[in-house]
């Protein structure tokens, strides 16, 4: 009997079996920038991505899409968001989101705990570091 991969979806088990993977599994793409055709340039087209980048900054929204580095990374999701430049051009910024395995989380002790409070030296330093940092009394 062959064992079919499982995946945890929040509180659901998702059954992932051959032919999900060859329909919806990850495919090693390479870094690249492909040329899918040329086109002439269309006003129409340069408007539909205006309209969009008008209309999700009207109702402050952001698309998410699927983004691949190289050959060797796997598949991200990209939040794009609309902005309009200083001198009017619409256009998109991207940020990549975090999954739950970029999470690295580290221990620290807690700030209660009396052996980690900062001595008088600690705090001293302290102060003399944020007065050294002072600008504005900085001489230029």
């Amino acid at each position: 009997m062959a064992s079919i991969l499982r995946y945890k979806f929040g509180s659901t088990i998702v059954p992932f079996n051959e032919e999900d993977r060859k329909e919806y599994g990850w495919i090693k793409e390479s870094r690249c920038l492909k040329l899918l055709q040329f086109t002439k340039r269309s006003q129409d087209a340069c408007v539909a991505v205006s309209a969009l980048v008008n209309a999700m900054i009207a109702e402050d929204t952001v698309a998410l899409v699927r983004y691949v580095y190289n050959a060797a990374s796997h598949p991200r999701i990209m939040a794009l968001f609309p902005r309009r430049s200083k001198k009017g051009v619409e256009m998109f910024v991207g940020l990549t989101l975090p999954f739950y395995e970029d999470f690295r989380g580290i221990d620290f002790p807690p700030l209660d705990d009396p052996t980690t409070e900062p001595k008088n030296h600690h705090l001293s330093a302290m102060h003399a570091l944020a007065k050294a940092m002072d600008l504005s009394k900085a001489y230029l």
